[in-house]
């Protein structure tokens, strides 16, 4: 969704419009139709429909005050994950190849297969290795500020399953972790109904607390306000 609203432009009400549209169904169609062979080409369907616009967006320039972002993914060509941000090694990697390959679940979907000159990739999401990809936001460029972790207590991502893991991640970062937790876990990845949406977005309001919402003011806003400066011509105020 970070494509959609940071390349796109897209507002929160209109990628709630989109998670409405699409069901388990249409995925699975969705699925099926790039297993089949020649359904690369034809397309047609409701997920189709959706991924559609991601083919005009770009890495840059961005809305909406975002500076960057990066799209994680694992590629079967070089067996390790890799970080798109649209700059670097990889920069030939457009949005639309990194969002469509980042998010093709391993079995459900095929890889996406990218080709730019001499370099090839098949792309795979990453979260059977990393499910909350924090290690990526903490690499230039995003490791100056507050570092936002939506964790969804999936069972993938053997990097979350080591022992201390979250413990170590909290003293590593101090204050600069924000961590979410949305009670999410009885709703599917791909198997869900339309009415779930709202619960879900519901879940994702409940743990954004005042709290939350304070820690993530810059810290000039967070500052007690300075008391007014002393007139010196009445030492009697």
């Amino acid at each position: 969704m970070c494509a959609y609203y940071a390349s796109l432009g897209y507002s929160v009400e209109d990628m709630i419009r989109i998670a409405r549209s699409i069901h388990g169904g249409s995925l699975l169609n969705h699925a099926w139709s790039q297993w089949s062979r020649g359904s690369r080409q034809a397309g047609g369907g409701l997920a189709e429909k959706v991924l559609q616009p991601l083919s005009g967006g770009a890495f840059r320039p961005l809305h909406r005050g975002i500076e960057a972002i990066g799209i994680t993914a694992f590629d079967l060509v070089r067996r390790r994950e890799i970080l798109l941000t649209g700059k670097g090694e990889d920069a030939d990697v457009t949005l639309a190849e990194a969002a469509i390959g980042g998010s093709a679940i391993p079995v459900l979907f095929p890889s996406k297969r990218v080709r730019h000159g001499d370099r090839r990739y098949r792309l795979i999401d990453a979260g059977f290795l990393d499910a909350v990809p924090v290690e990526a936001a903490l690499r230039p460029p995003f490791c100056l500020g507050k570092v936002v972790v939506v964790d969804l207590s999936l069972r993938l991502g053997i990097r979350q399953h080591r022992p201390g893991y979250w413990r170590s991640l909290r003293e590593r970062l101090a204050d600069r972790l924000v961590l979410l937790r949305p009670k999410v876990k009885r709703f599917g990845t791909v198997l869900f109904l339309r009415r779930d949406i709202d619960r879900i977005l519901s879940a994702g309001r409940e743990v954004v607390t005042a709290e939350i919402v304070n820690r993530l003011k810059p810290e000039s806003q967070n500052r007690s306000p300075a008391p007014p400066p002393l007139d010196r011509r009445n030492p009697n105020p």
